[in-house]
């Protein structure tokens, strides 16, 4: 299932240049992820019940245009493949007129916070 979010590039994202930050597009693509985990019944608010958490074990980003300030984008993720220990997650960074600006895969891991 691909999970769709539309957002602004905001300023706690971007530098002096009014252009998004490695830091600021990788903030952008981890609350999408929460989201979509939240949708799908394992994000945050279920960690009290559930015990388990993600945790992501790596990044692999390709910035292919730098977004500036307010500049309207749409985020898509989906899960990719899956082992027993395992999940990478796929990003799509789309600009207004449908141009890839980003694209990334992430690994994770969902964790029992007692053990």
């Amino acid at each position: 299932m691909v999970f769709e979010y539309k957002t602004r590039v905001d300023i706690s994202k971007v530098n002096g240049n009014a252009n998004i930050t490695n830091k600021g597009m990788l903030a952008m693509l981890e609350n999408v992820a929460c989201m979509h985990s939240d949708s799908a019944g394992y994000g945050i608010r279920e960690i009290p019940e559930t015990r388990l958490s993600w945790v992501q074990l790596n990044w692999h980003v390709k910035i292919l245009r730098r977004l500036k300030y307010d500049e309207q984008v749409t985020i898509r993720t989906w899960a990719r493949s899956a082992t027993k220990v395992s999940t990478l997650r796929d990003f799509e960074v789309l600009d207004k007129d449908n141009k890839q600006v980003c694209i990334a895969t992430t690994k994770w891991t969902l964790t029992n916070i007692d053990t």
